[in-house]
């Protein structure tokens, strides 16, 4: 049971060790990208609108010179086949409305747009220029600007652009998700390759500690904790001879210790038997003297004097 909790709570943080640096990775790029991509469709996006005005200012300022209404019409049509467009109008120098023109696409004139407004000027080219005369500052500016014809005004829709991002962010997060997964997989991967050598000398450990000291580790050159492994196996080995030895010095002393006490009681008892037979040796002289002088009181009688 113990065994199994500490593999599932290496498992547990071989997962948040390997998840952690995964997903901060995964989410500053993921932002990252995100945010340069948005930038980038941004720029396209205004670049396209900024390109198809300048077209159109630049196709329409001869039929504003000429006031050709069906001329401008076709113009406006012709930018309105281009993608994302919505409406395009044309106005006279005072703003006046000459043309207007939207697309039949209803859709498209509900999404959310970007509208631009540029001038359409007469001599954008001035002919000097062609012949590479010099002019002065002044004239050759009002040559460069030339007079104002109208406006043209487009009207472009962000449905594309936000396709883009909504296609972009939910790539990014699909990408991140998956990396996420990966580093999962390798999480547990590597936990499983750490938890089982982990789990095998937990239980070498507990069988150690309940006296089984022969217990050893099987070596494998892949294992990540091949050397771990042998140090431990090493280890017992010397818990193992220390032990042995131990043992050997206990019996030596005990032998030791049984002889030396089998010595103490054989001088124990040749002890006991000197004494008995000193004290038989002095009990016979001291008894034959008190019978002598015993008999030597019955011959002397109560008459005598003591000597």
């Amino acid at each position: 049971m113990k065994l199994e909790a500490l593999r599932s709570d290496i498992r547990y943080l071989m997962s948040w060790v390997v998840l952690i640096p995964v997903l901060s990775t995964g989410l500053i790029f993921t932002a990252g990208h995100v945010y340069f991509s948005t930038q980038s469709l941004h720029a396209m996006h205004q670049e396209k609108l900024v390109q198809s005005a300048t077209q159109l200012a630049s196709a329409v300022e001869f039929a504003l010179f000429t006031d050709n209404r069906p001329l401008m019409e076709s113009l406006a049509l012709g930018v309105l086949q281009e993608e994302d467009m919505v409406s395009a109008k044309i106005l006279n120098g005072q703003g006046d409305l000459l043309v207007a023109r939207t697309t039949p696409l209803v859709t498209q004139a509900q999404d959310p747009t970007d509208t631009l407004r540029l001038p359409v000027r007469s001599g954008l080219v001035p002919l000097d220029d062609l012949v590479s005369m010099p002019q002065p500052s002044g004239m050759a500016e009002a040559a460069r600007r030339g007079a104002l014809q109208g406006y043209v005004e487009l009207q472009m829709s962000r449905q594309t652009l936000n396709q883009q991002l909504a296609n972009m962010v939910l790539a990014s997060t699909l990408l991140l998700l998956l990396g996420c997964g990966l580093g999962l997989a390798v999480a547990f991967w590597l936990a499983r390759k750490i938890s089982q050598p982990i789990g095998h000398i937990s239980h070498m450990v507990e069988r150690i500690r309940q006296g089984e000291l022969g217990a050893r580790l099987n070596l494998d050159q892949h294992d990540v904790l091949v050397n771990l492994k042998l140090g431990l196996n090493q280890m017992a080995d010397n818990v193992e001879q220390a032990r042995t030895h131990l043992e050997q010095q206990i019996a030596l002393a005990t032998q030791e210790l049984r002889v030396q006490k089998e010595h103490a009681e054989s001088a124990t008892q040749a002890k006991s038997r000197f004494l008995e037979s000193a004290s038989h040796d002095l009990r016979q002289p001291l008894y034959a003297l008190s019978m002598f002088v015993a008999r030597l009181d019955q011959l002397t009688g109560p008459s005598h004097d003591h000597e």
